[in-house]
């Protein structure tokens, strides 16, 4: 018979790499960053489930910290976790989430391929727009922030409109209305259309203030400019 090979312990691992001396119980820390909190969820929506760990809701939802992170004297949210680890009994989300919004902003909080740990890099319109409506729905601010830096440069002056009234993002609102004021393209069907007939008329006539005013200022410039000219002519002479 063979020699059975020698099985180590696997409390420890020998190699040059590490130290094989044993720490004290007493001497060891939890790591402050590779310290992840949380355990496993499962979601429904619509007729599809998904299990995610509960780290990232608990850090960055003031939402869901509140469901998944129960303090001791919460008994009521502490027996909620223990349920929605059963897939009989998943937390089901609302009718107003679909399951390819949800996937997208998975994806963007739990990257399970390098490609997509750039996160917001890779983005449609699309999904830029389905990571703002959870992030906003579920206090995930440091996501919505970081969507709203990503999408401002990709939208045009109507889709920050719709988009910020949609989503309550002041710098969309106020960024679109002076960029639809100022521009020389007209307020167009397309643009009413996105933001509405009401907001349309609105910027139209302020554009025809702001175009008067302009118009005046530049008849004044003119006219200070002429006088100038007409004020050297006679000193001269």
């Amino acid at each position: 018979m063979g020699t059975k090979p020698k099985i180590e312990s696997p409390s420890v691992l020998k190699s040059e790499s590490f130290d094989t001396k044993m720490i004290l119980k007493d001497e060891r820390t939890k790591d402050n960053e590779y310290w992840l909190q949380g355990d496993f969820v499962i979601f429904q929506v619509e007729k599809t489930l998904f299990r995610v760990p509960t780290f990232q809701f608990i850090k960055h939802s003031k939402f869901f910290a509140g469901i998944f992170a129960p303090k001791a004297q919460q008994q009521d949210a502490m027996r909620d976790v223990c349920r929605i680890r059963n897939v009989e009994s998943p937390l089901v989300l609302p009718n107003s989430v679909t399951v390819d919004e949800f996937k997208v902003f998975l994806r963007v909080i739990y990257p399970l391929s390098p490609y997509n740990s750039v996160r917001l890099c890779l983005l449609s319109i699309k999904d830029f727009t389905s990571v703002l409506k959870l992030s906003t729905m579920w206090k995930f601010l440091d996501y919505r922030q970081a969507v709203i830096a990503r999408m401002s440069p990709l939208l045009s002056s109507a889709e920050k409109i719709k988009v910020g009234k949609e989503y309550t993002v002041y710098e969309f609102v106020h960024g679109g209305f002076e960029d639809m004021i100022s521009r020389d393209e007209v307020i167009g069907e397309g643009d009413a259309r996105l933001i509405g007939p009401y907001t349309a008329l609105a910027l139209s006539r302020l554009r025809e203030m702001w175009k008067s005013e302009e118009s005046l200022s530049k008849e004044l410039k003119e006219i200070v400019l002429e006088e100038r000219k007409y004020r050297k002519v006679i000193t001269v002479a």
